[in-house]
Parts: C-alpha cells; structure tokens; sequence
C-alpha cells in the first residue's frame, strides 16, 4: 500500500493482508494504532525480513490493535495489517480499518512507557491464555497485575482501552469462578 506517516483509512477483504513502509527517519519512538471497522487485524512488524512484533487483541472486529515500538535502527520498517477470523464469526467479508502511525524522539518517559506497556500485555496475553484454557483462577492473577500496570501509566488512548479490555476479561474471569461480587466490581 505504501508509505504511511499519519493516519489514513483503508478498505479490507476476506484474507487480504496490507502492507506498509515506516521509514525510521528522525524518530526512534513509534506508536502504530488500527482502529477496526466491522473487521479484524492483526498487526505485524518486521525489521530486515525478521518478524520483530506482533499483536491481534480479543476484541474481535472493533476497536483498537496498538503496535508500539522503539526504533533499534536506521532505516526501514515493514508493518503488515491482515485480516483475521479464527473463531469463523465475522458475517461480513469485508471491512475498514483506520491506520494512524505517530512516530517521535523517545525520551527516557517513553522508553519507560512502551517498556511497561510491553510488560503489561505480557500479562494480558498470557491471562487470555490462561482463561481459554479453563484457567481461570491464574487468569484472575495475571489480569490483576496487567490492570496494576496499566493503572500507574499515563492515562493515554491506548492506555484507557486496554485497561478497559483487561478489566472486562477480568470480569469475564472472577464470573467463571462464580465470584459474583469481585466481577461486578470490575465493570
């Protein structure tokens, strides 16, 4: 598709896969977000034909996929936006997804944050696992602590949606257990 700077909407079909140059230039710090319009992506970065990151959150065909990225290098990046169904539950064959990429000099806060952010959706991850796999009282440990990491980052969009997205499968979690009271308390 090309090269994407700022924010730009795309069109996407049943199994196609987009994808996109990030030129390094003077930044060192990316965050690359996908808004999903009645379809779901999964992001890819890749690095010198290496998969360096990925992400693909629960959210099904709404919401946001956030990619952020400290830049190791000069040069290039190639991000990959593809469609996903792998529980087969999107009705529609088609669909739209806003790209937004903000790349900017990182200081030491911003290395700290992506740091952090990074750590917190390790446990997120990880939790989800855990949950599919009729684990749920592990489930409720990790969400505790991904919720705790993102409580003490700087309340941004990214930040405010996957605290939300933690907090619901947190829910999702206690409620399995039948701890009927500590679900409602995360809502």
């Amino acid at each position: 598709k090309g090269e994407v700077t700022t924010s730009a909407s795309f069109p996407l079909k049943k199994n196609e896969c987009h994808q996109f140059v990030i030129n390094k230039g003077a930044a060192d710090y990316f965050l690359i977000s996908a808004r999903q319009n009645g379809v779901d992506v999964e992001l890819r970065l890749f690095e010198g034909g290496r998969e360096i990151k990925a992400t693909d959150s629960e959210n099904l065909n709404s919401g946001f996929e956030f990619l952020p990225f400290k830049a190791n290098t000069t040069g290039n990046y190639l991000l990959q936006v593809k469609w996903v169904d792998d529980r087969q539950t999107m009705l529609k064959n088609e669909g739209s997804y806003i790209l937004e990429i903000e790349g900017k000099t990182a200081t030491e806060q911003d290395s700290a944050f992506i740091e952090q952010f990074e750590r917190a959706k390790y446990f997120y991850d990880k939790a989800t696992s855990e949950r599919l796999s009729n684990n749920s009282a592990n489930a409720v440990n990790d969400y505790l602590s991904a919720v705790g990491i993102y409580q003490a980052l700087p309340q941004d969009r990214a930040v405010k949606y996957k605290s939300f997205l933690t907090n619901y499968y947190l829910g999702v979690s206690y409620n399995l257990l039948k701890k009927y009271s500590d679900a409602v308390t995360t809502f």
